[in-house]
């Protein structure tokens, strides 16, 4: 029996598809070439549009990388929707291919507006990869309007296993790049960052770092404010020498005086015979940071206002100037813009402190950076306490990362360090949910119950994310700018909450 022209075409394009799998697997840059392997599976199948996508699960940040072949936006769109439910959803969740003549006459996919809007019919959709790495792969529309054949699903199963070690590769070489990336931006022990708000954050303080300029952060309490100008000095000029701290918030009056630029013999009824340095002397040479700067006094303020402007100080009970050399970085939680008009604090300062004025986000803006900062405090916490194998329950990784996390980056770690002791007084070697956020006991007239923390804000965080996809037409896109959150997170969101669209 001869072969038919059909069938060596049929054989060239086999050959070619195998071929691009194995320049797929031996690429320094396989991601490059997945646009290139999903046109050469769809031209094998003949299909008449494909979709592939693989992305990191551990990650919090917008790790994927996709390929599409015949899609325009909006079917794209409908396809991705799939991932939380639908075809895409079953494939993942039974862990083998999904195949289908019309998905618009099956009943499992029917009731989806998606199908019904694209009029889907014949899908072959396989899943890639396990544990932390998931994927997909997703072929529409068979040409001459016909079910795909048994050799089609036993192509595109292969494909999929193919591909497994190939994500696996991507992924492993992403999470290098992305931890080296930010970590390189501003060395410093401690300092957790993988989102885009942090990086533009560690972009900007690298470059000044070295530049011996005064800056003020700006944001709220718990964002990390401190490390961050301890990271600065770290990576000054003046690392070698001193970081002085001084939280003006913390004392009063009288005494921020003393504290920030010391005391001669008898300078006031408390003053020690030898006298008291103070803060700009412990740190000449290098770095004075200063917190909560709004809070200081007015007369703090001029006397601060005269070591920048003229590099001398005075100590308190002498008349003879000392010189300071010193850089001075200042934080606050406050609008100091406004305390300016208020007249509680002087613009002429202001502009000596803000020579480069750097916002710290709040954790809510970085939610790709929750669970690896709690990761690192339970580390923390552990070898503080000498605890062994504490780890976080899947259940706890949800709640931590839908927590709104007010108290910002501080709370996360008091929480942390809190919950890891939590777990060991119960005997636990995960960490819960109840750990971390304890109980909460609410009443009515008809009832009693009791929820956890967690419960009411999965609840109320589920009824916000359903009105934003609800008010947007379940365009993701348009759902994540709402909620001011990246379209990766929006995604797991969705999953964690079950949320379906209404029919």
């Amino acid at each position: 029996m001869h072969d038919t022209p059909r069938d060596i075409e049929r054989l060239s394009r086999e050959r070619e598809f195998f071929l691009g799998l194995l320049r797929l697997q031996q690429a320094d840059a396989p991601q490059d070439l997945l646009p290139e392997a999903l046109r050469l599976l769809v031209d094998v199948v003949e299909a008449q549009q494909g979709y592939i996508e693989c992305k990191d699960e551990d990650s919090d940040s917008d790790s994927h990388w996709h390929a599409a072949e015949g899609y325009d936006e909006e079917e794209l769109e409908g396809v991705r929707r799939f991932f939380s439910r639908g075809i895409i959803a079953e494939a993942l969740a039974a862990g083998r291919t999904i195949h289908t003549a019309s998905a618009l006459q099956d009943p499992r996919f029917s009731e989806f507006e998606s199908v019904r809007a694209q009029r889907i019919q014949a899908v072959l959709c396989a899943p890639i990869g396990h544990d932390s790495i998931r994927g997909v792969v997703y072929l529409g529309g068979a040409r001459d309007a016909r079910p795909f054949d048994p050799h089609a699903e036993w192509i595109i199963d292969m494909f999929a296993r193919c591909l497994t070690p190939v994500c696996e590769r991507i992924v492993a070489e992403a999470r290098v790049q992305q931890s080296k990336d930010l970590s390189e931006l501003l060395p410093f022990k401690g300092l957790i960052a993988r989102s885009l708000a942090m990086k533009d954050v560690l972009s900007k303080l690298a470059l000044a770092a070295p530049l011996d300029i005064n800056i003020l952060f700006v944001g709220r309490s718990g964002t990390g404010k401190s490390l961050l100008a301890r990271a600065v000095h770290a990576n000054s000029q003046r690392a070698a020498r001193a970081f002085a701290e001084v939280n003006c918030a913390a004392l009063p009056e009288h005494l921020i005086e003393n504290e920030l630029f010391g005391s001669g013999p008898g300078g006031h009824s408390t003053a020690p015979r030898t006298g008291h340095e103070g803060r700009v002397g412990a740190a000449e040479g290098g770095t004075l940071f200063l917190d909560d700067i709004g809070e200081l006094a007015p007369a703090a303020q001029a006397k601060l206002l005269q070591l920048l402007q003229s590099r001398t100080y005075f100590r308190l009970g002498e008349s003879k100037p000392r010189q300071a050399d010193v850089r001075i970085l200042a934080a606050t939680n406050s609008d100091l813009d406004e305390a300016v008009r208020d007249g509680k604090f002087r613009e002429d300062l202001l502009y000596r402190l803000r020579v480069l004025e750097v916002r710290v986000p709040a954790l809510l803006e970085r939610p790709e950076d929750v669970l690896p900062l709690a990761r690192h405090f339970l580390r923390q916490a552990c070898v503080r306490h000498k605890f062994n194998g504490i780890e976080l329950s899947p259940a706890s990784v949800t709640a931590i990362q839908l927590a709104e996390w007010p108290g910002n980056v501080r709370q996360l770690a008091h929480t942390i360090e809190a919950g890891a002791v939590s777990a060991v007084v119960s005997e636990s070697k995960f960490i819960e949910p109840e750990h971390l956020f304890g109980t909460d006991r609410s009443s009515d007239s008809d009832e009693q119950e009791h929820r956890s923390l967690q419960n009411q804000l999965h609840l109320v965080r589920a009824r916000i994310v359903a009105a934003a996809l609800e008010e947007s037409d379940w365009n993701i896109s348009e759902a994540a700018r709402r909620l001011d959150v990246a379209r990766s997170h929006l995604y797991k969101l969705i999953e964690a909450h079950n949320i379906r669209m209404r029919r």
